[in-house]
C-alpha cells in the first residue's frame, strides 16, 4: 500500500518516528508530500542549528537531549559523487539531492557555490516542516577563500561566529545591531580585529570571546550578562583584582555567575600579588570540589567551550556570605559563584562527614 493512502493520523505517527532527514527527503518527492510533512508536528525540538562553513550550509536540528540531528545539506556538486542523485522541483528551482548516508543528511548538490536565494528557499522550506517559531542558533564559519556569511532572514537567539576580516567585522556588526538581543554569543576573531562597543555583547546572557586585540577592561566592567569566557585575553593582575575587590565587597557584578579568562601566550598572572590582597580559603583534604556545570538552557554538544569546573579555593562576599569559588594559575583565572553561604556549604559537608 502506498504511503499516501493510510489514514492522515497513522501518516503523521509514521513521519515523526523517521530520521529527520528522511523527512525532508520525503517532503522533496511531490507537492502532496509536502503539503504533508508541513502538517505534521514535530515534538522535542528545542531549537534549529543553522551552519556555514566556507561553502557548505548545513540545517539541523537540536533536541531537549542537546542531541544534534541532521536535516538538510547544500554543498556544490563536484564534491560529492553519488549513485543515488535525484532530480527535484524545489520552490520553483530544479535541484539535484542525495541522502549522505555517512552524515546522515539529505544533500542538496547545486553546479556553483551556494547563494543566498537558494539557502533561503532551504530555510523556509525546513521551517515549514519542523516549526516557524523555533528559536534559531546561526553558526558562521569562514575558510580562507569564503567571506563571512550571515543570514539576514533569521533572527537567532544563539550566535557563533568566525571572523577573519575588518570588512567581514563591520558586516557582523551592522548585522546584530538590527536583530533582537541573543542570550548567547561566541566569536572568534583573528588578529587583526578589535572588540566592538556595541551593547548587545554587554547584555548577552553568555558571552564567549576569543580575540587577541581586546583587553578585560573593554568588556568585564559593561557586561550585565551571567557567563563571560575570554579566550586569548588580555588581562593584568590589575583587572582581576579590581574585578574580586567589586565583587567581593557589593559594588558590582551581582549578576555574574561565571567568569573565565585564559591569557595571551605572551602574558602571565602574578599570583602572590592577588592573592596576597584577598582571604582567598581553600577546602581541607578529604572535601570535596567545588563543582559547576552550565544549566542545560546554556549549554550544548555543539559549544566549543569548557563546561564543567571543579574547584578548592573560594572567597566570600561581604554582604551576605554567598561562595564563589576560583582557580588562579599563571595562565587562567576561573571564578563561579555558588548557589549557596559559606555557612551551608560547611554545613553540609559536615552533615556529609556525619553519615560517612
Amino acid at each position: 500500500m502506498k504511503f499516501l493512502k493510510f489514514p492522515f493520523v497513522v501518516q503523521q505517527e509514521i513521519l515523526r518516528f523517521l530520521d529527520l532527514n528522511l523527512v525532508f527527503n520525503l517532503s522533496l518527492l511531490s507537492s502532496k508530500m509536502g503539503r504533508l510533512t508541513h502538517s505534521c508536528v514535530f515534538k522535542g525540538i528545542k531549537m534549529i542549528c543553522f551552519d556555514t562553513t566556507g561553502p557548505h550550509f548545513t540545517l539541523s536540528a537540536i533536541t531537549q537531549n542537546d542531541d544534534v540531528l541532521g536535516i538538510v545539506m547544500i554543498r556544490p556538486r563536484r564534491e560529492l559523487r553519488s549513485e543515488n542523485k535525484r532530480n527535484a522541483r524545489f520552490s520553483g528551482v530544479d535541484v539535484l539531492y542525495c541522502v549522505d548516508p555517512v552524515a546522515n543528511y539529505t544533500t542538496i548538490l547545486l553546479k556553483q557555490s551556494p547563494h543566498e536565494p537558494i539557502v533561503r528557499k532551504v530555510h523556509d522550506h525546513v521551517a515549514a516542516i519542523f516549526g516557524k517559531q523555533l528559536p534559531y542558533w546561526i553558526s558562521s564559519h569562514t575558510n580562507s577563500q569564503d567571506k563571512l556569511f550571515i543570514p539576514s532572514y533569521i533572527t537567532p537567539e544563539r550566535v557563533s561566529v568566525e571572523v577573519k576580516s575588518k570588512k567581514d567585522a563591520i558586516k557582523f556588526d551592522d548585522w546584530i545591531q538590527m536583530i533582537p538581543q541573543p542570550n548567547h554569543i561566541t566569536v572568534i576573531a583573528s588578529a587583526a580585529i578589535t572588540v566592538w562597543d556595541n551593547p548587545k555583547f554587554h547584555r548577552a546572557q553568555t558571552l564567549n570571546m576569543m580575540n587577541p586585540n581586546f583587553t578585560t577592561q573593554e568588556i568585564l566592567p559593561r557586561f550585565k550578562g551571567k557567563y563571560l569566557v575570554l579566550n586569548r585575553a588580555n588581562c593584568s593582575d590589575l583587572h582581576v583584582m579590581e574585578f574580586l575587590d567589586d565583587w567581593q565587597t557589593n559594588k558590582g557584578y551581582q549578576n555574574i555567575k561565571l567568569v573565565d579568562i585564559f591569557l595571551q601566550v605572551t602574558t602571565a598572572f602574578e599570583q602572590a600579588r592577588i592573592r596576597e590582597l584577598f582571604e582567598i580559603e581553600e577546602l581541607a583534604d578529604g572535601k570535596e570540589s567545588l563543582a559547576f556545570r552550565y544549566p542545560t538552557e546554556e549549554c550544548s554538544k555543539i559549544n566549543s567551550f569548557q563546561k564543567e569546573y571543579s574547584h578548592r579555593e573560594y572567597i566570600v562576599r561581604e554582604s551576605d556570605g554567598v561562595v564563589a569559588s576560583i582557580f588562579l594559575n599563571a595562565k587562567r583565572f576561573e571564578f563561579v559563584v555558588h548557589d549557596f553561604t559559606e555557612e551551608e556549604m560547611r554545613g553540609e559537608m559536615e552533615d556529609v562527614a556525619i553519615e560517612n
